[in-house]
């Protein structure tokens, strides 16, 4: 205390946890790049081009910049994609395969910012043959 009176300052800190998530979703069409379908199950003849649709919503409250998209059947789709992607926002990737087989899949998106912080989902979509005489094909709708 001084001999001219006192004086007090007060400062408030917040710290925010961060909280990374995201969802994944992951669709099967016949229409062409870069359609996405609605479906998680399609039955085509064998030869046929169907295309993937994989899209990633961020549902927590961490940008991220780095992405990694795994196919267990395609590979690897995107390694270290540089993308901002805040939080509420999508991103999509697609990608067209040919199908000799039945084939069911499974996608792994890992999103990750500059300190670490990552989020993992995954999605799995069923792709089955049927007889070139007994065509049946999936719904799709396409997005602008």
């Amino acid at each position: 205390m001084s001999a001219f009176g006192s004086a007090v300052d007060f400062d408030t800190a917040t710290v925010t946890i961060a909280e990374p998530s995201i969802e994944l979703t992951k669709t099967v069409g016949t229409e062409p790049e870069p359609a996405c379908a609605t479906d998680d199950f399609l039955s085509v003849p064998p030869g046929t081009d169907v295309t993937y649709c994989y899209e990633v919503r961020n549902t927590g409250n961490v940008t991220f910049n780095l992405h990694d998209l795994f196919d267990d059947q395609l590979g690897v789709l995107q390694d270290d994609l540089a993308q901002e992607f805040a939080p509420g926002n999508t991103l999509r990737v697609t990608t067209t395969a040919n199908i000799l087989t039945t084939t069911v899949n499974s996608a792994t998106w890992t999103a990750r910012d500059p300190f670490f912080a990552q989020a993992i989902d995954s999605a799995t979509v069923d792709t089955s043959k049927i007889s070139n005489d007994s065509y049946e094909s999936g719904t799709t709708d396409a997005w602008q």
